[in-house]
């Protein structure tokens, strides 16, 4: 579902988006976002260069934004819902504009299902390889994509992540989808929504051979995210929810979120 899809992207890489493109309300909406105290768990705040000189590097704006989310206490329920409505409140003509859904029927959706794949999300995010200098496996994986595609400005970001998800990873190098990160990534991923991976699974698979898949701890892999947090997200709920959405819209979340961070990732779209 696109409108999902969207809506996390705006939320976890709000500054990934020029400025210019965006309306007064909503700019005014995304800066209180950022400077609000209730939302410090989403770090949004280390983006802004992106915004402010949107055609550099993403590497190391998202590197400063991810160590510093990675430390920060986990987002509650209620932080990511006042995120959501907040964003779509602000920002409802600019969603409408590119014809995405803001009603109370469509956030009724949106809300528990970004519930549902954030603490998911922000382990892949907050995933950190040994065997590289403990460089975050978001930072090593986009270092060896722009060494292979070109400097990885936001625009750049967004077309590789558009291509690879409509034509899937044949499209990135081995090194690139194949690593040890994007290897636990997938564990990740599939422990939390096991049904919904099999796509991903037969994908990676012929990439990557049948061990990429196996479910095994890749050597040097860690998760860094900080465990504090407050109550658990009500998961029969969200769960109930989220049937609703096809596996597609399922991983497009935990992909577009981070279309930054993982951009191969989207492979499991």
């Amino acid at each position: 579902m696109k409108t999902i899809a969207t809506l996390t992207s705006v939320i976890l890489a709000v500054n990934l988006v020029s400025a210019q493109s965006l309306s007064s309300g909503c700019i005014s909406t995304l800066t209180s976002l950022v400077a609000n105290p209730e939302f410090a768990c989403l770090n949004a705040q280390a983006l802004i260069p992106l915004a402010t000189n949107p055609t550099q590097s993403v590497i190391t704006p998202v590197n400063q934004w991810l160590q510093g989310m990675c430390s920060q206490p986990a987002c509650t329920n209620d932080v990511i819902s006042a995120a959501v409505s907040n964003v779509t409140t602000g920002c409802q003509s600019d969603l409408e504009a590119h014809g995405l859904q803001t009603s109370s029927s469509a956030l009724s959706l949106v809300t528990p299902v970004i519930q549902l794949a954030y603490p998911s999300v922000r382990q892949i995010a907050c995933l950190q390889d040994a065997n590289d200098g403990n460089v975050m496996c978001a930072t090593e994986l986009l270092t060896d994509l722009q060494d292979s595609v070109g400097t990885l400005s936001v625009d750049k970001v967004i077309q590789v992540a558009t291509q690879v998800s409509s034509s899937g990873i044949s499209t990135l190098p081995s090194n690139v989808t194949c690593s040890n990160c994007v290897k636990q990534a997938y564990n990740i991923a599939n422990k939390a929504f096991p049904a919904r991976a099999s796509q991903a699974s037969s994908v990676l698979s012929g990439q990557c051979g049948a061990s990429f898949v196996d479910g095994a701890q890749p050597s040097g892999v860690v998760e860094i995210a900080s465990t504090a947090s407050a109550a658990a997200t009500s998961k029969s709920a969200a769960v109930g929810r989220a049937s609703l959405v096809s596996s597609s819209s399922i991983f497009g979340i935990a992909a577009t979120s981070l279309v930054a961070v993982f951009s191969a990732f989207v492979v499991l779209a």
